[in-house]
């Protein structure tokens, strides 16, 4: 057996000459990144967030700034792009500070490395090339997508369930003699529901930036795409056309939505055995039946090949 030539040790030094170049990058870009403007966030803290957002997070920036670079801000595309993320970001509570920019970079950065992952695998198994790095690249590529459908969807479930007690307190404060803007204001620093009390505090802030109030209760609709938010800021716009008194029009609203929780949870109740069948069918009856017949066929077996 020969030894290493040549060529073979100058591929290897350029390997790991590469491989040292990138690392030294990698890190000299994250020891630079300036965190300090993630600290001011919304419903999440910057040190709440995932591990792999915060360590990926400097190249995610470094990626999304690359990538509407080199797609061109201007282009139809990328402006819907765009704003489709950052409107997903609202929904979720602009998490830890992150703009669609970033989270656009996270979803390539991990992109990235699921290939990578993809690619250390088919090394070891030797088979489904195309499958197994196809997968690696859609999983490392929806992974931040996923993380943040989740986000948007506890987020509403919290609003869901804070928002007739919310309605509770606004009602009380008006029928006190408070105007809306002011009962919003209380309520939203008396609310234990981080989620509804930054949208509270989120449509103050345009209504005193000079937005329309009926413009400003819209947008938290958009932001909030919940039936019963829809419901309420309708019945509150409609209030403000017609001039009437907001106090019973929120009461009678607050007793819908407790009224469609009732039906909704009697509606999950119903369908909870039907749900249940599948896994019954699947796990406790077979289970069941070996335990029953187990014996009797074991019995069988022995006495018939004794």
């Amino acid at each position: 057996m020969g030894g290493v030539t040549t060529n073979e040790l100058l591929i290897y030094g350029l390997v790991g000459l590469s491989v040292a170049i990138v690392t030294w990058l990698l890190a000299n870009l994250y020891s630079r990144f300036d965190f300090s403007r993630y600290s001011a966030a919304a419903d999440m803290d910057f040190e709440e967030a995932p591990f792999w957002i915060r360590a990926l997070l400097p190249y995610g920036y470094a990626a999304g700034r690359l990538a509407f670079d080199l797609l061109g801000e201007d282009r139809d595309l990328t402006k819907k792009y765009r704003e489709r993320i950052s409107h997903m970001m609202l929904m979720a509570g602009e998490p830890a500070g992150i703009t669609g920019t970033d989270f656009t970079g996270l979803s390539l950065v991990t992109s990235a490395l699921g290939l990578l992952f993809a690619v250390i695998i088919f090394s070891m198994v030797r088979n489904y090339a195309g499958v197994t790095l196809l997968s690696g690249w859609i999983i490392g590529l929806f992974l931040p997508f996923v993380w943040l459908s989740d986000l948007i969807k506890d987020r509403q479930k919290q609003i869901r369930r804070g928002l007739p007690y919310c309605l509770d307190l606004t009602t009380l404060a008006v029928e006190a003699g408070m105007d809306f803007t002011t009962a919003m204001q209380i309520v939203s620093e008396k609310l234990k529901v981080p989620a509804l009390a930054m949208e509270l505090r989120r449509t103050l802030r345009a209504i005193q930036m000079g937005k329309v109030r009926s413009e400003a209760l819209r947008d938290l609709a958009k932001r909030a795409p919940i039936p019963d938010m829809a419901s309420v800021t309708a019945a509150i716009i409609q209030a403000d056309e017609l001039g009437a008194n907001l106090g019973p029009i929120l009461r009678v609203q607050s007793e819908q939505i407790r009224t469609r929780r009732f039906q909704l949870a009697e509606k999950m109740a119903m369908e909870a055995p039907v749900k249940m069948l599948l896994p019954l069918i699947a796990f406790l009856f077979p289970t069941s039946l070996i335990v029953i017949f187990g014996p009797m066929v074991a019995g069988y077996l022995d006495y018939a090949f004794r």
